[in-house]
């Protein structure tokens, strides 16, 4: 299947802070440079959502710390069949086994075994945070089967993928003129993530050759920083009756 046969390819699983519901804003603006670069690095991949939907750029790297996401994307690639065989094993939506995954991943040697693990944890468990199995009585049980049916749709994207399993100011290393770097960081109240990382950032960003991409919400020391472009959108969430948005930009520096 091509990339004109649907118009959004799903992550194989899910996570909070994943850009699905900003894609329409994000897209057509990182779209736009891959005719005046080469190269698109994923800083922060997290889901993969931003790659598996930007544009193919002649060089793709994705990065992310996690070395759960990191293992199974890297299996994902190499070895796809054998993926599949060892997650067809486990039933597809069993606490016990959802438990003893959440457990016994980090201790698997085989990178297939390993993947498949951490891949039943995180599909099954709550908002995919890896945390608590989810229980969903108002809505369909996530289970690994269904998420697996999307998986053709994503093989030939990911299988271009550099993927890098990096902190990320090491991807410095991939800079050039024709370079675009895309940084979703994680969000100040997650993962130890505060305003001197954003400063960090903002400087890691300064000292690039290539053209360098901050995906924030609007944060009062990012909007004080001079950038050469910036794009604002609202994401609109809602959590029963409750309807909430939030105003996040795409902070540019470079060409």
């Amino acid at each position: 299947m091509t990339d004109k046969d649907f118009k959004k390819r799903e992550a194989p699983f899910r996570m909070i802070g994943s850009k699905a519901r900003a894609l329409q804003h994000i897209l057509p603006i990182l779209n736009h440079m891959r005719d005046t670069h080469k190269k698109f690095i994923d800083v922060f991949g997290g889901t993969g959502m931003v790659s598996l939907n930007v544009a193919q750029f002649p060089y793709m790297v994705f990065n992310d710390k996690d070395s759960g996401i990191i293992d199974f994307y890297r299996a994902f690639r190499n070895h796809y069949e054998e993926l599949v065989e060892e997650l067809k094993k486990y039933h597809p939506s069993s606490e016990e086994e959802w438990l003893h995954c959440k457990k016994t991943w980090q201790l698997s040697s085989n990178p297939v075994k390993r993947a498949a693990k951490w891949y039943v944890t995180a599909v099954m468990s709550y908002l995919g945070r890896r945390l608590n199995y989810a229980r969903n009585f108002s809505q369909k049980q996530p289970n690994v089967a269904s998420k697996m049916r999307i998986w053709p749709l994503l093989r030939a994207r990911i299988s271009k993928w550099q993927i890098e399993n990096w902190d990320w100011k090491k991807l410095a290393s991939y800079d050039s003129v024709d370079a675009l770097f895309y940084l979703d960081p994680p969000y100040d109240e997650t993962q130890g993530f505060d305003l001197i990382s954003l400063e960090e950032i903002v400087s890691w960003a300064k000292d690039r050759q290539g053209t360098v991409v901050i995906n924030h919400y609007k944060n009062t020391y990012l909007e004080a920083q001079e950038w050469t472009e910036k794009y604002e959108y609202r994401i609109y969430q809602s959590a029963g009756e409750i309807r909430s948005s939030v105003v996040e930009a795409l902070y540019i520096l470079g060409s």
